[in-house]
């Protein structure tokens, strides 16, 4: 059975006190070749962030072709909400 997935979109403000931008984004941002363990112990030494949390409508697999077309309809949606926060 297909349950629907819900999208959320996290939006950084502040880190440490710090506004949330490229000299503090990969104290909480995973991406490309970061290995993870080292990342989350750097997570851990974080003692504030501030998130805006938006949950979005959810979408419903049926009514998609195919896991891709899920996805990039999830990912539009995310993006347009970061855009637009």
């Amino acid at each position: 059975k297909d349950y629907p997935i819900l999208p959320i979109c996290l939006k950084y403000e502040s880190i440490d006190g710090e506004p949330f931008g490229p000299n503090n984004c990969d104290k909480v941002c995973w991406y490309g070749d970061m290995t993870f363990a080292p990342h989350i112990l750097q997570l851990m030494k974080v003692k504030e962030m501030r998130v805006k949390v938006q949950y979005l409508d959810p979408l419903f697999p049926e009514n998609f072709a195919d896991h891709g077309a899920l996805t990039q309809e999830a990912f539009r949606q995310i993006n347009e909400a970061y855009q637009n926060s």
